[in-house]
């Protein structure tokens, strides 16, 4: 299923759509999802009722999938401007999150609790390098000025 997601991110990236009158090429993660969905269903049909608990790991795991093609984005905007130990801190924090989902889950959803827990440690990474990308961009400062040599503190634009 997770070859499929990154077989769709290949080929949706890929793809030229129309776009005000004339061709481009795209790069836009919903379709990556949508046709992710559409060929975990069209597997399924061919399959049949066998694939069925694999169309649940897809539904789960294809926007994780999209996400990730973000934070790599995210990350190397934050490595780039040379705070490193952020993306590190953040993936430590997602997984530790991880490990908690599917541990609190794994007695309901079973295996099913992996793929749960790794879309929260995305979010949880989405959010967080977002937020910090966001306030470099934005040029706000929202933490005090005794956190300036924190490496979460937003990235000065000073040369």
């Amino acid at each position: 299923m997770t070859a499929l997601a990154g077989a769709a991110g290949l080929l949706v990236t890929r793809l030229p759509l129309p776009r005000g009158g004339r061709w481009e090429r795209t790069n836009h993660r919903g379709e990556t999802v949508s046709l992710t969905g559409g060929l975990a269903a069209a597997a399924g049909a061919l399959v049949g009722a066998a694939f069925a608990p694999a169309v649940q790991f897809a539904r789960w795991l294809a926007p994780v999938a999209a996400i990730k093609g973000i934070l790599q984005g995210l990350d190397s905007y934050v490595k780039g401007r040379g705070k490193p130990l952020v993306a590190i801190r953040c993936r430590i924090a997602a997984a530790a999150l991880m490990i908690a989902v599917t541990w609190l889950l794994y007695d309901e959803w079973g295996a099913l609790s992996v793929a749960i827990g790794a879309l929260a440690g995305q979010v949880l990474c989405l959010i967080w390098l977002s937020a910090i990308v966001y306030a470099d961009v934005s040029g706000q400062d929202p933490q005090s000025p005794e956190d300036a040599d924190d490496d979460d503190a937003p990235i000065s634009t000073a040369s």
